[in-house]
């Protein structure tokens, strides 16, 4: 993954966990995840694997691929704006 792509996997992430009203702390225990291993995914140092994802895509009730699109397209198709809702 190259560091743009990871920077905007956080991205998306962090605007969902806003949207959501859900802490970094609250979310790592809700996903059963090292708080520290989620700063890194929200920083784009790490990438969720697909058991990672799932789970938070499930608790920040937004699809897996709006979360995490894996090309670009799927990014088109869910922009970071749309998360806020």
């Amino acid at each position: 993954m190259n560091p743009v792509e990871a920077f905007r996997w956080g991205a998306r992430l962090r605007a969902a966990m806003r949207a959501g009203g859900w802490s970094q702390r609250n979310l790592a225990f809700r996903v059963d995840c090292a708080r520290s291993t989620l700063g890194m995914v929200l920083i784009g140092l790490r990438r969720p694997n697909a058991e990672l994802q799932g789970r938070l895509a499930d608790h920040l009730g937004r699809p897996a691929a709006a979360l995490f699109p894996r090309t670009h397209a799927e990014a088109r198709n869910h922009p970071i704006e749309e998360l806020h809702r």
